[in-house]
């Protein structure tokens, strides 16, 4: 019975997550709004690149601009080897990225740079033309068959997709540093080409990229946060999953990536993103390890093993919205007032549902700061779904 409760709520939560673009991050200014359909989805995968141990809003507001500023250039064909005019040192001999007057620096931006070129370098191949999705078509179109082949090892299109952009900015770049400071900007560009080498190498050899799939399928669990919440949004976010789609039609030998991107029944394989929320101890424990019997530090990996179609992994992301909200949130911390109100305690919310579809649910609000329509017909709350199921509770 729990099992059953928690998930459905957190399939009802995750349903209305999505539903509204008002209610997940969106890169926001008039240069990203001209650009083509191709060139705002590498904005928004340059953009995560980034996103690592810094406030989201900082990464989508000024690395938006930023990263839209230089993509827009980049598009009108500015040369690869002359993009160091967008990236600076300041008087500490900190790496920033600037686009005009606007400028941004990411937590891990030494890395982040090496990322950003790799990316930036290999789409400028003439054969992709500078265009992500091109990348992504012609390399998903050309080992495709490597899916059949590794399914005894987990292997499924959309794991697929995420090794090939995994490839392409992150497998040979190396581990985080947050500064270099000796080194000059021109350095990273040259390290870039050794990367380069070693990324068209592996494009260039069935065999060097069906051993590369594999080792990522068997930790695709770990350190692939950024690659999976890309994943996660070219699949589920209105915006860009339109954008994707958009800038697919019209490309040649399509059909089978655009099934994979249109089916919502491969949103099943779409792996949760680590992140600190959903290992937060009250909800992590209280709620999820007590009704889903889970026992495992691997929290992402056990899922997997634990959840039945239709539900799976990628669903528990929206405790980046719900746990700072309710568990985590600092009053509640210190008197437990959240846990009086959630939606999984003792009294559950129904009390709160005022029944008025002209009005927003403050359910939704209240738990996850959505803003959503009331609808009462299709509401596991208004049903008494979840009561008591958390453990602090009780």
């Amino acid at each position: 019975m729990g099992y059953t409760e928690l998930m459905r709520v957190i399939q009802w939560l995750d349903e209305k997550r999505w539903c509204s673009e008002t209610n997940y991050n969106l890169i926001r200014n008039k240069i990203f709004d001209r650009l083509t359909d191709d060139k705002k989805v590498l904005v928004h995968w340059l953009s995560y690149i980034t996103d690592r141990q810094m406030p989201f809003e900082k990464i989508w507001t000024d690395g938006g601009i930023v990263f839209s500023g230089i993509i827009d250039e980049y598009a009108r064909g500015h040369e690869y080897n002359k993009l160091e005019i967008f990236v600076e040192k300041d008087i500490e001999e900190k790496i920033k990225f600037r686009y005009k007057e606007n400028t941004f620096a990411s937590r891990f931006v030494s890395t982040d740079l090496k990322s950003i070129l790799l990316t930036l370098k290999i789409l400028s191949d003439q054969v992709y033309g500078r265009n992500i999705l091109s990348y992504i078509n012609q390399t998903f179109n050309q080992y495709n068959h490597l899916v059949e082949k590794n399914q005894s090892v987990g292997a499924n299109n959309v794991n697929y997709i995420a090794f090939i952009l995994y490839l392409l900015s992150y497998r040979f770049i190396g581990n985080n540093k947050p500064s270099e400071g000796k080194k000059e900007i021109r350095d990273y560009f040259d390290e870039v080409n050794s990367y380069y080498k070693l990324l068209i190498n592996t494009l260039n050899s069935q065999d060097a990229f069906n051993r590369e799939y594999r080792i990522f399928i068997k930790a695709r669990f770990e350190s692939k946060k950024r690659v999976w919440c890309c994943i996660r949004d070219y699949l589920k976010s209105k915006e860009f999953h339109k954008y994707f789609v958009s800038a697919l039609e019209g490309m040649e030998n399509n059909s089978i990536l655009m099934s994979v991107v249109e089916d919502k029944c491969e949103h099943y394989h779409l792996e949760l993103p680590g992140d600190v929320w959903n290992m937060n101890p009250a909800f992590n424990d209280n709620l999820v390890k007590a009704n889903l019997k889970i026992t495992s530090k691997n929290f992402a990996k056990e899922l997997r093993k634990t959840l039945r179609a239709p539900y799976y992994p990628e669903l528990f992301d929206l405790t980046f919205d719900f746990v700072p909200r309710m568990c985590a949130n600092p009053a509640n911390i210190i008197n437990g007032c959240m846990c009086q109100i959630c939606i999984f305690g003792k009294s559950g919310m129904k009390i709160y549902c005022h029944a008025d579809s002209s009005k927003a649910c403050p359910i939704l609000m209240i738990s996850c700061g959505y803003n959503v329509a009331c609808d009462k017909n299709k509401c596991p709350v208004f049903e008494g779904v979840g009561v008591s199921l958390c453990r602090e509770m009780n």
